[in-house]
């Protein structure tokens, strides 16, 4: 019998030269591979394992997936015969991939994603041929590329459901690329994601469900804000709407708001607009929104389209109809947090869940103010008069806290007679937490209105305020023991927790 052992050479061996040796080395390895625990796992389970793989480096554009196939033989064979594993065809700088993806995935719906602007009409040219069978398709083009995206737009794609081209723009573009989808060559598209592109009202629009554009400038007269609306009337199935650095030709001089909103989106459940003033007060005049939708309304306000004037005056209302109808969600806040920061202002509610168990919708405005602004501090005024008429339970303020002592605390809380939850967050160590206390002193209540500031209030958390123990503590005492002789024992405060940092020191 012939042993194992290691020659002068290092050839392992059974009774085998070593050039023989060489030749029977890799059938040695798959049989000692096939022994391995992770080798006896079912392949249905294997290629489950790197499709997990695979979808995790799929953002990023990256094929390290492909270290996988040279572990050893059976890998190598599982994944090279498996075509979903091949479903994901990228193009960045080269089209080598996309090429065995092509093969690979056999009949199966691909997905088309390019990485570079330069490859994108070889990658078009290689794929066109089985446009039949592309789902989803990624493109980011040049200004000189509409070429390809005529191509795109002549082609019949039966089974394209998300669509998403980024164009590339230059200083010197003056001009806007415009796409418009015909339903006999779209019938599935439900999902379109344009940055840069103009997009024309068509048929294909009542098929969306999620819908998002980016990057309009306004240079074309037909980029006007009724062209919008003529967009957004057409979008009957949309579930996501994103409206985001949107300048329509005639935002200066923008027609006369609707008496009252004329188009609804009955299935819309997330909304996010970003833009101009004058666009954003637009789409929100006509546009009535479902009371359950998620609502994000941002705006950065710079010098060239705020003037410091109107953001002091307004806050978050500067971006808001004065109808505000469209807005029904602003009536059914219970939960609401207000963040009072010297470069943002923001203001966020939620309603209750639907007896049937589902989100009851929520509101987030948020204005970003300028680093030169020097105007009076943004303070609760807005946040008042947007949520004047939600019956308010719980309330979050996270404030800074040298514009703690400027706040009118009663005028604020006054109008949420139903607040049974109030927290005030200090950002620093500083200040003094002081007004808020004196607020809820019935003691201090003017002669013509209740004595008692939130009298349904039973917790109260004051965070982040470095205060001298004594005067806080004092404070709070003649506080308190005034609402329990005007209120009752049963409806005085059930809870109150301070996190504040006692003399100054670190520790709360």
């Amino acid at each position: 019998m012939n042993l194992l052992r290691i020659d002068a050479w290092q050839h392992p061996y059974y009774g085998l030269r070593p050039e023989e040796t060489n030749c029977e080395l890799p059938s040695l390895n798959a049989l000692s591979n096939a022994a391995i625990p992770i080798n006896r796992l079912p392949t249905e389970l294997m290629v489950e394992i790197f499709s997990v793989v695979q979808m995790d480096e799929a953002r990023e554009l990256e094929m390290r997936w492909l270290s996988i196939p040279r572990v050893c033989r059976r890998w190598y064979w599982i994944a090279a015969t498996t075509p979903d594993l091949w479903r994901w065809l990228y193009a960045t700088s080269s089209l080598n991939y996309m090429k065995t993806c092509l093969v690979r995935s056999k009949d199966r719906t691909v997905s088309v994603v390019t990485g570079s602007t330069w490859i994108v009409p070889s990658a078009l040219q290689l794929v066109s041929p089985q446009f039949h069978r592309v789902r989803h398709l990624q493109l980011a083009v040049g200004r000189r590329d509409a070429p390809v995206l005529n191509v795109i737009l002549g082609s019949r794609m039966s089974v394209l459901e998300a669509l998403e081209v980024t164009v590339i723009k230059t200083l010197l573009d003056t001009s806007e690329m415009v796409m418009e989808f015909y339903p006999e060559r779209f019938p599935v598209l439900s999902e379109l994601h344009l940055v840069g592109v103009h997009l024309l009202p068509s048929g294909v629009l009542r098929q969306l469900k999620v819908l998002s554009i980016h990057d309009w400038f306004g240079m074309s007269p037909g980029l006007t804000l009724d062209a919008l609306s003529s967009i957004l009337r057409e979008l009957t199935n949309v579930e996501r709407l994103t409206l985001c650095d949107i300048i329509c030709h005639d935002h200066e001089t923008p027609p006369a708001p609707s008496i009252a909103p004329d188009i609804y989106l009955p299935k819309l459940k997330a909304f996010t607009l970003d833009s101009l003033t004058s666009v954003m007060k637009h789409v929100l005049s006509a546009l009535s929104i479902p009371p359950s939708a998620r609502v994000v309304i941002r705006r950065a306000a710079d010098s060239a389209t705020e003037s410091t004037e109107e953001l002091s005056a307004q806050g978050v209302r500067v971006v808001l109809p004065v109808n505000r109808s469209s807005l029904p969600i602003l009536s059914n806040i219970t939960k609401a947090s207000l963040g009072i920061l010297e470069s943002e202002h923001t203001i966020q509610g939620s309603a209750p869940p639907t007896v049937e168990g589902e989100d009851g919708g929520s509101f987030l405005c948020s204005l970003e103010t300028p680093e030169y602004y020097d105007g009076p501090p943004l303070l609760l005024d807005d946040f008042v008069d947007v949520f004047r008429h939600a019956p308010l339970e719980a309330l979050h303020i996270t404030v800074d806290v040298n514009l703690a002592a400027s706040i009118d605390w009663r005028t604020a809380l006054v109008s949420f007679p139903y607040l049974r939850e109030l927290t005030v967050s200090g950002t620093t160590e500083d200040g003094t937490a002081d007004p808020i206390f004196s607020a809820l002193d019935p003691e201090n209540a003017p002669p013509s209105t209740s004595s008692v500031l939130c009298p349904r209030l039973r917790t109260l958390r004051i965070e982040g305020f470095g205060l001298a123990a004594d005067a806080f503590l004092a404070a709070a005492r003649r506080c308190l023991a005034r609402r329990r002789d005007v209120l009752g024992d049963p409806d005085a405060l059930a809870e109150l927790s301070f996190g504040v940092h006692p003399d100054g020191d670190a520790e709360p």
